[in-house]
């Protein structure tokens, strides 16, 4: 037979004053958590509990009958949210996060993400106060890959620390996405984006670690420190074709909701290192010999990416691999730096992160160097009508999840209009494309 106790009991079970439980209980019914109590995984039946937590609302009082599976279940759920459930102003208070804008991240999230990050508990408030303690370190990679996604500035002054005493003493640098740092820990990575913290009263770096991980600094230092910062030059547009390299910042953490061993196995092998000597390189070559180039953000808080359009580029791999003629230090700085570069590897990575399509690639052994060059052109490709909408919204969120840029995309298309629909049929009257195109258009109807 089931026990029946009062809420002034379970109050007293839980250390709390029976009013607190008022609210509580008026969530577990609105919310439909009743439907989850007893041991059997929820397949009760819906009103076996309904009748009596109905009755507790509307007749509230410290004598109100609980029966024991009630009472059970409100006290682990009480347990649960103190030991296990968190909220946005604590996550705030130990980080340089803005509560606000956090809150409003997690309000929008879609019903996987909820179930991901957010705890159904009676005793939470909202989802901001629902936060599984467990995976606190991936919703604020998500946040903070988010504002990658909106970052519009390619460089900021940040706070700096000294390497012996770790205090800032109001030092600052500036820095450029995508370029080497050394954290307060000592830890290496790059700078992905910029966060303006209201906490700290200025812009700080996000920053992709080595080990895969991504945080928020309070101060950082240039990496190597013997090196001064990185002098980029403008590229100017249309004076020659573009190398476009698209970084995607998942390759560089690593995140994954869905798979938390693959990530731990990372993090202890450290395999995609190699991505950050890459970059290291390439920033080093863009400023050391004054290529020009430009930075860009795109992505969306699942897929960020930074993309970046140069001038043909060429890796001077003995400016990076260790020498006999170089000193200790020297030594020890290009292996943290650079790694062990060889043409091959370097070639096999630059065509993971540039495009297929009108990027080549040469190698110049007896010169240990790496050309990379374009004969992309850059030209309005067309103009799309309400009716193209759900063309023109399909295309953006592709080009969103596969870092490819839109107008490469849409050359990509036209060139396989070309391929699949005209060329195969073509007229004998039409003697250039620009023919066979008239003759297409005015057999669809088109002027």
């Amino acid at each position: 037979m089931t026990e029946t106790r009062t809420i002034g009991e379970l109050a007293d079970t839980l250390g709390l004053d029976y009013v607190k439980l008022r609210t509580p209980f008026k969530r577990l019914q609105q919310t439909n958590l009743y439907l989850v109590i007893g041991s059997d995984g929820g397949a009760t039946p819906k009103n076996k509990y309904l009748r009596q937590i109905t009755n507790i609302n509307k007749y509230f009082a410290k004598a109100s009958l609980v029966d024991d599976e009630i009472f059970n279940f409100v006290k682990d759920q009480f347990e649960y949210y103190q030991n296990e459930i968190t909220n946005v102003e604590s996550v705030c208070k130990r980080s340089y996060l803005n509560e606000k804008d956090l809150s409003k991240f997690i309000k929008n999230f879609d019903r996987n993400e909820q179930n991901d990050f957010i705890a159904r508990n009676m005793f939470s408030k909202n989802q901001s106060d629902a936060l599984i303690r467990t995976r606190i370190d991936d919703l604020i990679s998500l946040y903070l890959k988010k504002k990658i996604s909106e970052t519009k500035d390619t460089t900021a002054v940040v706070p700096s620390f000294d390497a012996k005493t770790k205090l800032t003493k109001d030092k600052i640098i500036t820095v450029h996405l995508l370029e080497g740092v050394r954290t307060r820990t000592w830890k290496q990575g790059v700078v992905v984006g910029f966060y303006f913290s209201k906490k700290a009263g200025c812009e700080l770096p996000i920053v992709a670690l080595y080990n895969q991980n991504i945080e928020l600094d309070d101060a950082v230092k240039l990496d190597p420190k013997s090196r001064g910062n990185f002098h980029f030059a403008k590229r100017k547009l249309g004076n020659k074709q573009p190398v476009v390299w698209t970084i995607p910042i998942n390759d560089l953490i690593d995140y994954s909701v869905t798979d938390r061993r693959k990530k731990k196995e990372a993090e202890k092998k450290n395999v995609d290192s190699h991505y950050f000597y890459f970059l290291n390189m390439l920033l080093s070559t863009l400023s050391k010999y004054q290529i020009g180039c430009e930075f860009l953000t795109h992505g969306n808080y699942r897929h960020p990416f930074i993309q970046i359009i140069t001038d043909p580029v060429t890796f001077h791999l003995n400016d990076f691999i260790v020498s006999k003629d170089d000193v200790k230090k020297v030594a020890e700085i290009k292996l943290k730096t650079f790694g062990k570069p060889n043409v091959e590897e370097l070639e096999k990575t630059c065509r993971h992160f540039t495009q297929k399509l009108g990027t080549n690639f040469r190698v110049v052994k007896n010169k240990n160097e790496l050309i990379i060059q374009s004969d992309l052109r850059k030209v309005l490709v067309g103009w799309f009508d309400k009716e193209s909408e759900p063309v023109l919204k399909g295309l953006q969120e592709y080009s969103v999840k596969s870092g490819i840029p839109m107008d490469l995309l849409a050359g990509k298309i036209l060139q396989d209009f070309y391929s699949i629909y005209i060329e195969p049929s073509l007229h004998e009257e039409a003697t250039t494309v620009a023919d066979q195109f008239k003759l297409y258009f005015k057999e669809n109807g088109e002027k």
